[in-house]
């Protein structure tokens, strides 16, 4: 009998542990909605990118900051998994993204460019082992000097999930698309 009970009295404090764990990795989480026009967010992409260790998969309609991509660039020679979706449209029409996303594959990093038969990839974010990013800021210098845009930043694991979720449906999606 004594051993049951210590057997269920150790299941009890190891749920007990684990829950609390996972309620303190939540509070923990950080979250941060910054305003194009006083806050910087290219500054926020940027380090978002110099802290990731092992992926940072990006979308974006609109890519031509060259510090952002040099970001990218960086993060794919610390040996990053870097990886990205971007409108082709916007890609085909406005030769600086054009030039930005030749730059990016020539260094290794794949980018889907979806030729869609309706509607736009619209999608703004950026999600590594570590952190997101998301909202209305293209990753332009317009966006940041001129637009009025947001982006939000985190580090909760459950927003990180959904966000490499998507990224993942559309990747491969996408993947699939410009081969038929």
């Amino acid at each position: 009998m004594k051993k049951i009970i210590s057997a269920v009295l150790v299941v009890f404090t190891a749920t007990n542990f684990y829950a609390a764990y996972k309620i303190h990795a939540q509070e923990s989480a950080h979250g941060e909605v910054t305003y194009s026009l006083n806050g910087r967010p290219a500054d926020k992409i940027i380090n978002i990118l110099q802290n990731a260790h092992q992926f940072a998969y990006f979308a974006v309609y609109t890519i031509t900051r060259q510090d952002i991509a040099d970001a990218l660039i960086a993060a794919k020679l610390r040996g990053v998994d870097v990886r990205g979706i971007s409108d082709s449209g916007q890609a085909s029409s406005v030769p600086s993204q054009k030039s930005t996303i030749k730059k990016l594959e020539k260094y290794g990093i794949p980018i889907e460019l979806p030729q869609k038969e309706k509607g736009l990839m619209h999608i703004k974010m950026l999600i590594t082992d570590n952190a997101y990013a998301s909202g209305s800021f293209n990753w332009t210098y317009s966006a940041g000097e001129y637009n009025d845009d947001i982006l939000e930043t985190g580090n909760s694991e459950i927003l990180r999930n959904k966000y490499l979720q998507i990224f993942k449906l559309l990747f491969s999606k996408y993947k699939n698309y410009a081969k038929n």
